[in-house]
């Protein structure tokens, strides 16, 4: 089963992507920032995280770092999620890939199959696409 990891500071979106993702069959676990980010990808070991760049106590680049840094989890694909292309610039290094926000479900979900192809089983779906994006969903 695939095991994403949903790190975000927001507590509406964090949400929004948890019960988005379990809805569409995979496995979430979640952290509000990125110390307890990194603490939850060192014990889980979860096929992929999605992680916000900005951050409280723990920027999502800083966490991109450690967790890269770390031999137990540096094979983990990481998913920026930021607001600014200024920032998006400034992550590539660290990360496997970057969501660009607002981004559509279709998106995160094929950027998620496509991080997570390895690990999941067969007969497992490949990734829902539903017609709303996150910002939609959000606000209505």
């Amino acid at each position: 089963m695939v095991t994403v990891l949903v790190i975000e500071d927001d507590g509406v979106l964090r949400s929004l992507l948890v019960e988005t993702l379990a809805d569409a069959g995979y496995d979430v676990i979640e952290a509000v920032d990125g110390v307890d980010g990194v603490l939850m990808a060192q014990i889980h070991r979860p096929s992929l995280v999605l992680m916000d760049v900005m951050m409280s106590r723990l920027s999502g680049l800083d966490a991109s770092r450690t967790l890269k840094s770390d031999p137990t989890t540096a094979a983990i694909p990481i998913v920026a999620m930021t607001t600014s292309v200024i920032l998006q610039r400034g992550v590539t290094h660290h990360v496997d890939g970057i969501l660009l926000k607002p981004f559509e479900l279709e998106e995160l979900f094929e950027t998620v199959a496509r991080l997570t192809a390895t690990t999941r089983q067969p007969g497992e779906p490949k990734y829902l696409t539903p017609a709303n994006s996150i910002t939609q969903s959000r606000s209505g």
